[in-house]
């Protein structure tokens, strides 16, 4: 019974499925894009305008200090519960571990993510020279089942992103506020810190419980990216934008490291040997975004329309699972009512933003696929994010 307790927790407290094992993307958990279908590349009125598009922040007319300190992200198939849950309530009366495969596999998608960017400051609009800053903490897990015979066992990658985005944005051409375009660059330095093994069994597991850490394949790596985004808006309040953004347009390059081990702890700082290279390769997405201001008022103000289609150029992905659309509208003046459409899948959530205080909360539900095509499988994540803004 211990044993299946300590494999549960190990294989829930994950984050969502990453695809690329060398070098996953950077990853910011924007629960407003998140309820609104995932939608970003035109969305620029908010604290992450710099990582949306690089153009943003040179749309946005506000300036923000912001700091994020919390967030919470739950994630599994939650709709086939159903079908395993009997399965499940007979292991709890179980010493021995005896799981069927269509069980495992359906553990294996249940994850809790706590604080996935712990630390999140961003500077817009309040640096001299178009300048604007941002400096983000993330910590990431994935935990993947193999229901192999007899034994089962994990994968298992744990990464820490320490990164730093320069970006510089500036409108290039102006025809009397009627049409606008705006460029920007991000420049990102990355230190990336990554825990991974494959094919752990039971007694791997046991010691990662226990704190002991020296079977881990432990690397590190610091890389620089560059990312380039465009944005045009038309109309006197603008009421339609359009961007473009090509994302690590010269591959992120990570030329990996590996600590040579002497404890659990000592071997993360000792002296490094290398461990080869990977790379986050060049991203292009296109977007749009339709202002419809308030159709009814203190019940639907801002109303906004927008979608997504992004990585067009990256063969393996279907078509279908590149598209993003969503809309947020106003209700009351301090809530915002989302929802859309994620890779096929319904996406909601809820914004409260009280103007006396400096303080934001947004909610979100999205489902996304982590198959090769729709259907295949699908996971969904609840979150809730509180911000402080100033």
């Amino acid at each position: 019974m211990k044993k299946l307790l300590l494999i549960i927790v190990i294989v829930i407290f994950g984050a969502p499925a990453l695809f690329a094992l060398d070098a996953p993307q950077i990853n910011i958990q924007n629960l407003r894009s998140k309820g609104m279908g995932g939608v970003k590349l035109s969305i620029y009125d908010d604290q992450y305008a710099i990582m949306n598009n690089p153009a943003g922040p040179a749309v946005v007319d506000s300036a923000w200090v912001s700091l994020i300190q919390a967030q919470l992200v739950f994630s599994g198939d939650f709709i086939d519960f159903f079908d395993h849950k009997d399965a499940i309530i007979a292991l709890t009366g179980e010493d021995q571990i005896n799981i069927d495969n269509g069980t495992w596999n359906y553990l294996s998608r249940l994850k809790l993510t706590m604080s996935t960017t712990p630390v999140y400051i961003s500077l817009l609009n309040i640096l001299p020279l178009n300048l604007n800053l941002a400096i983000f903490d993330s910590l990431n897990v994935r935990a993947k089942a193999n229901p192999d015979v007899p034994v089962p066992t994990l994968d298992f990658l744990a990464y820490n992103d320490t990164a730093v985005v320069l970006n510089f944005a500036a409108e290039f051409f102006n025809a009397k506020d009627v049409f606008s375009l705006y460029f920007g660059v991000n420049a990102k330095l990355i230190h990336r810190l990554q825990f991974g093994k494959e094919k752990m069994d039971i007694f791997y597991l046991v010691n990662l419980g226990g704190g002991n850490f020296e079977e881990l394949d432990v690397r590190r790596a610091l890389a620089f990216g560059m990312d380039l985004g465009f944005a045009a808006t038309v109309g006197s309040a603008r009421a339609l934008t359009l961007s473009l953004t090509l994302n690590d347009f010269f591959r992120t390059k990570f030329s990996w490291s590996r600590p040579v081990k002497t404890d659990s702890l000592g071997g993360i700082f000792g002296d490094s040997e290398g461990a080869g290279e990977a790379y986050i390769n060049p991203s292009l997405c296109i977007g749009g975004a339709l202002n419809l201001g308030t159709l009814v008022p203190l019940v639907m103000e801002d109303l906004i329309l927008s979608m997504d289609i992004r990585d067009i150029f990256d063969n393996d992905i279907v078509p279908f699972l590149k598209v993003y659309a969503g809309f947020e509208f106003a209700l009351l003046k301090i809530l915002k009512i989302r929802g859309g459409i994620y890779q096929g899948y319904l996406s909601g959530g809820l914004g409260i933003d009280i103007p006396v205080l400096p303080l934001e909360i947004d909610a979100a539900y999205w489902g996304e696929e982590l198959g090769r095509y729709p259907g295949q499988q699908r996971l969904d994540n609840f979150g809730v994010t509180l911000n402080i803004v100033f």
